[in-house]
């Protein structure tokens, strides 16, 4: 079972760098919404960090799905082996 859990650790240590480092990327974004021909430079620019910001956002989505799923067949295997060993659970 601790094979188990280690993985989750894993996982959840995973996503909160992922979460890090997207916020970092995020704070030195230019908010300021730029449409001018002169400004196509910043525009581009925009556009990359959009791009890198979406592949951190679809990887945390995805690792956090993965870790949900993951929790319930945890929590399923702990009941199972429970059940099965006759203990009583102390809600």
């Amino acid at each position: 079972m601790f094979m188990f859990t280690a993985i989750w650790i894993m996982l959840a240590v995973a996503v909160a760098v992922l979460v890090i480092v997207r916020r970092r990327i995020a704070g030195q974004e230019d908010d300021a919404l730029h449409i001018a021909d002169s400004e196509q430079d910043l525009v581009a620019r925009q556009r990359e960090h959009l791009e890198i910001l979406g592949r951190f956002d679809r990887w945390t989505f995805g690792l956090t799905l993965t870790i949900i799923g993951y929790s319930l067949l945890l929590i399923g295997r702990y009941i199972y082996i429970a059940w099965h060993q006759g203990q009583s659970f102390m809600w």
